[in-house]
C-alpha cells in the first residue's frame, strides 16, 4: 500500500455473507502501526453517535420485475439500460436513526421486450433473533415505519445526489400483510416474508428525503449538536486475531542407555540419581548453537528420546 508500502491485512468480521457464503471484509489491520482501520459504510455509521443507532442493517437485495406481475404496478420505473436506480432504506419509530448505508445500483433492461421494468426490494432473515430487530421489547431495536429511499439517474453517474433521494413508505404494505402488531411495532418476519416493488408511481409520489427529520444535526456553527466525527464513543467490543504463518523445527535427541547418565558437578556421585535440567545442540564445529531447558528437571533413566522444538 503506497510506496515504499504499508503493510496491511485485511479485516473480516464472523458473519459469512448470505450470497458469497464468506466473511465479510470490513476493514484492514496495520500491525507495524498497531491501527485498526474500518471501511465498511453500516459499521462507520453504527460508531458514530450522530446516527442515532448502535447497530448496523443489513443490505437489501434487489432485482427487476416485468411491471404488473402478480397484479403489481403496471407503470414501470426503469425504461432501457441507459436508466439506473440507486437503492437503500431505513426505519422509523421511538427513535429516529440514520438509513441504512448500503447504497445498491441496478440498471434497466436493455432491448424493447419488456419496454419498462420495475425494481423489487427483498430481505434475507438478518431482521429475525432475540438480539436484532423485535418489537418493542427491551432487547433489539423495534420500528413502527419502513420506508424505502430510491433516486433514478441515467447510468453514466457514478454516485448518486444526496439532495435527490425519494422516500417510499412501504408500512402500509406491511400491515396490511398482518406484520405490524396492535402497538404498531413491524414484526421482523415480514421483512423477509415481503417483497416490496418500486414502481414509477410510489416513485414519481414520493416525498423528498430529509435526513434532518430523521437526525438531530448541528445546522450552523454555533450549533450544540455533534456532528459525525465529533465524538468519540464507541459502542460494541472489537475481538482481533492476526493470524501469522509461524515456521517450527523440531529436533529429535535419542539418549542411549548407558550414555548422558554422569555429571561434571564435583558434588555429584553415582549415589545420586541423574537428572536432566537443559539441552545444548552445537555445530560441527562444536559451537553451542541451541540451548533448550526443561520447565524442571527431568530423571535420566534407560533408552529416551527428547524433542527439541525452534520456532521461528
Amino acid at each position: 500500500m503506497n510506496n515504499p508500502g504499508i503493510r496491511y491485512f485485511h479485516l473480516y468480521d464472523t458473519n459469512p455473507s448470505p450470497v458469497t457464503g464468506r466473511p465479510n471484509r470490513v476493514g484492514k489491520v496495520f500491525p507495524d502501526d498497531r491501527i485498526i482501520v474500518f471501511d465498511d459504510e453500516e459499521i462507520v455509521a453504527a460508531m458514530s453517535y450522530a446516527t442515532n443507532r448502535n447497530f448496523t442493517l443489513p443490505a437489501p437485495r434487489v432485482g427487476l420485475v416485468v411491471p404488473g406481475s402478480c397484479g403489481g404496478d403496471v407503470d414501470g420505473i426503469l425504461d432501457n439500460s441507459t436508466e439506473v436506480l440507486w437503492v437503500t432504506y431505513g426505519f422509523g419509530g421511538p427513535w429516529q436513526g440514520m438509513h441504512c448505508n448500503y447504497y445498491q445500483r441496478i440498471t434497466g433492461m436493455s432491448g424493447d421486450t419488456p419496454s419498462t421494468m420495475n425494481v423489487t426490494v427483498t430481505f434475507g432473515g438478518d431482521f429475525a433473533g432475540n438480539d436484532c430487530m423485535t418489537q418493542g421489547t427491551f432487547y433489539g431495536y423495534s420500528a413502527n415505519q419502513f420506508f424505502v429511499l430510491a433516486q433514478r439517474t441515467t447510468s453514466d453517474v457514478l454516485r448518486p445526489n444526496p439532495a435527490d433521494w425519494r422516500l417510499i413508505d412501504f408500512t402500509t404494505t406491511l400491515s396490511d400483510a398482518g406484520y405490524v402488531d396492535a402497538n404498531g411495532f413491524i414484526d421482523p418476519v415480514g421483512m423477509q416474508s415481503l417483497n416490496f416493488t418500486i414502481s414509477n408511481t410510489n416513485y414519481e409520489a414520493a416525498s423528498a428525503y430529509n435526513i434532518n427529520n430523521f437526525l438531530r444535526l448541528p445546522v450552523s456553527d454555533t450549533d450544540s449538536e455533534l456532528n459525525f466525527g465529533d465524538e468519540f464513543y464507541f459502542y460494541g467490543e472489537i475481538q482481533t486475531d492476526i493470524e501469522a504463518t509461524i515456521y517450527e523445527m523440531r529436533y529429535l535427541i535419542n539418549l542411549p542407555n548407558n550414555q548422558f547418565v554422569n555429571s561434571s558437578n564435583p558434588t555429584w556421585t553415582t549415589d545420586f540419581t541423574p537428572h536432566m535440567s537443559e539441552i545444548g545442540l552445537y555445530d560441527s564445529d562444536k559451537n553451542l548453537v541451541v540451548l533448550s531447558k526443561f520447565q524442571s528437571p527431568q530423571i535420566r533413566e534407560g533408552i529416551q528420546q527428547v524433542a527439541v522444538k525452534l520456532d521461528f
